[in-house]
């Protein structure tokens, strides 16, 4: 058997291609076990947010105001805590 240039090149060509196989199978296979996690956190994550907060019925668009609250008087704050909370 005589080695050419060209043999050279298939043969090497035809290892990249064998690598590349091996290498992407598990990948392939990492990928749908991956993609079935997330559709059942998905799906328990929908159902869950939909048990805590269910769809707001009504003409819209609906505004959240959110009003500043004072802290009770039996809370202090230590002098690091305020300075955080100050800045």
């Amino acid at each position: 058997m005589r080695v050419t240039k060209f043999s050279i090149v298939r043969s090497r060509a035809t290892m990249v291609v064998a690598m590349l196989l091996i290498l992407a199978l598990p990948a392939v296979a990492v990928a749908g076990l991956l993609g079935g996690l997330l559709g059942v956190v998905g799906s328990v994550v929908g159902g869950v947010v939909g048990v805590l907060a269910p769809p707001v019925s009504g003409p819209g668009p609906f505004v959240l105001r959110f009003e500043p609250t004072k802290l009770p008087e039996h809370v202090h704050l230590e002098s690091a805590d305020a300075t955080f909370l100050a800045n």
